[in-house]
């Protein structure tokens, strides 16, 4: 009886052990299966913040864009109207703006007046306003995370009950100082400034496809101006031409090149909240009833294979004929002849003036910062496609990729913009011959490069239209007599040719009667 009853005792501890080891495995094996199921969902909600991060750095580059036209200050719309995307400015044109407004103020320092000095100002005012509008409306948690969102829901998320993923931090930054902008710097654009130190190259060793460097970002660049004594900083943004969209270690978010926030600063040294951001940071979560889980990730954004020389692509030269003797003597003449009249007479003593070759090498350089392909053909046959009438204006710009000069002011520009450089004329050439040349350089401030005006001497007793004191007008005579010659010639020979052509029709009649009479 007593072993019976140890026999029970024993039996009840094995059942109670056993049920208890079954408890045991069943609770491990659940929180096994927890544990598994929350990595794996971690996992996935990781790879679907990654993939929507990397959504929202690509959609930066054009999300936020805005009409030139919707900014208060009217300077943004005057000058920065050639240089939109889909007739919106973003991210990815930004630095046009910025390379723009660049180049205004290098020519401004160059030109070394007030008038310039303070032309540079307004562009550099209203390339700040771009880039402050810009930086606001990317950092707009609301609007700029849902591309974020979207993408991030949009991946599989299984494991955690096919829920949506939602943000519950955005923010953004700067990273990637001084690798390359999507900004190539042509040389023939570059070489005329003689200080190198203006455009700082970027220090990733990237090129554009002909070789030209690419402008660094987030490396500040300062323009001083002598005439007014103050000096303009611009700041283009990395966004390299060559990459796609990646992601970056979210520790940059807190090292000294980033910014988080609408609180927070921009890299040391820049202007302070006017450069956008290149760096989006988002924290997610996603999870099902029982849990829920968070992830984040950070991505740096890019140009995706767009990228732009620096230029002043809407940039236009004005070419104004105030000489009436242009009408009288010279109709038939185009600007080019007599611009290359006038430099044969360019003294010594106009060094510093650029006429004479010095004039075409400063039409040049500047419609190749319009577009940096025009060579000195491309130029010579431009002038020489049109003449300008008495009174009339001209103007010298890009018109679907080719360099022309059209009557038709250029619908980007505004009417009565002043050249703000210094005007220079060719002096009192010899022999008499009547007509002289102005030049006045232009920044570049509301597009205008610069100003050719043709003028006329007052004439006097001594003085007639230089048809005879001016050797040159002797090369002309003979050719216009050389012309009326070839053209009467030409005449001749059509003349002759009809009448060969209707003595033929006389033969084969004559020939046709022939056989008639003959049957």
């Amino acid at each position: 009886m007593k072993e019976a009853r140890q026999r029970r005792r024993h039996s009840g501890h094995m059942l109670a052990l056993s049920v208890l080891a079954t408890l045991l495995i069943l609770v491990a094996g659940g929180s096994l299966l927890f544990i598994l199921i929350a990595q794996a969902g971690s996992r996935e909600l990781h790879n679907a913040v990654d993939a929507g991060t990397l959504n929202l750095a690509k959609t930066a580059l054009r999300h936020g864009g805005f009409s030139p036209d919707s900014i208060p200050n009217p300077e943004v719309a005057s000058n920065f109207s050639t240089l939109t995307d889909e007739g919106k400015l973003d991210l990815l044109v930004y630095n046009r703006v910025v390379a723009q407004s660049y180049l205004v103020a290098l020519n401004a320092k160059n030109e070394n007046t007030m008038e310039a000095a303070v032309s540079a100002r307004k562009v550099w005012e209203a390339s700040n306003d771009v880039g402050a509008q810009l930086r606001q409306r990317l950092m707009r948690l609301e609007r700029t995370s849902q591309a974020g969102e979207a993408m991030a829901s949009a991946n599989n998320l299984k494991m955690l009950g096919n829920s949506r993923v939602s943000c519950i931090k955005y923010s953004c930054g700067y990273t990637a100082r001084g690798t390359s902008s999507n900004i190539y710097m042509p040389l023939n654009v570059t070489e005329r400034f003689s200080d190198n130190r203006a455009f700082p190259v970027n220090t990733n060793n990237i090129a554009h496809g002909d070789g030209n460097k690419y402008l660094a970002g987030f490396k500040p660049l300062t323009v001083e101006f002598p005439a007014s004594g103050e000096s303009l900083t611009y700041c283009a943004v990395p966004l390299p031409p060559q990459r796609l969209p990646h992601l970056v270690s979210t520790s940059e978010l807190s090292s000294e090149n980033s910014s988080e926030g609408e609180s927070g600063a921009t890299v040391a040294s820049l202007p302070v909240k006017v450069v956008p951001p290149n760096l989006f940071f988002m924290k997610a979560a996603a999870g099902s009833q029982r849990y829920s889980l968070s992830a984040e990730s950070a991505a740096m954004t890019t140009a995706i294979g767009k990228d732009f020389p620096l230029s002043i692509p809407g940039g236009y030269i004005e070419i104004r004929n105030n000489a009436s003797l242009f009408s009288k003597r010279l109709s038939n003449k185009t600007l080019l002849k007599i611009w290359r009249q006038i430099r044969l007479h360019a003294t010594a003593d106009l060094t510093n003036c650029p006429f004479g070759e010095g004039t075409q090498r400063e039409l040049l350089a500047r419609t190749q910062q319009v577009l940096s392909t025009v060579g000195p053909d491309d130029l010579a046959q431009a002038l020489d496609t049109l003449v300008i009438p008495p009174g009339a204006t001209h103007y010298l710009y890009v018109e679907q990729g080719h360099l022309v000069m059209t009557a038709n002011f250029p619908s980007w520009g505004v009417p009565g913009t002043a050249a703000d450089g210094k005007t220079c004329h060719c002096g009192d050439p010899p022999g008499g011959f009547p007509l002289y040349m102005r030049w006045t350089p232009a920044s570049g401030y509301r597009h205008l490069l610069g100003r050719i005006e043709i003028d006329e001497y007052p004439q006097s007793e001594n003085q007639d239209d230089g048809s005879d004191l001016n050797p040159e007008n002797q090369t002309e005579r003979e050719e216009r007599q050389a012309e009326r010659e070839a053209r009467r010639a030409e005449r001749e020979a059509r003349r002759a040719e009809r009448e060969a052509r209707q003595a033929e029709r006389e033969a084969r009649r004559a020939e046709r009667e022939a056989r008639r009479a003959g049957q």
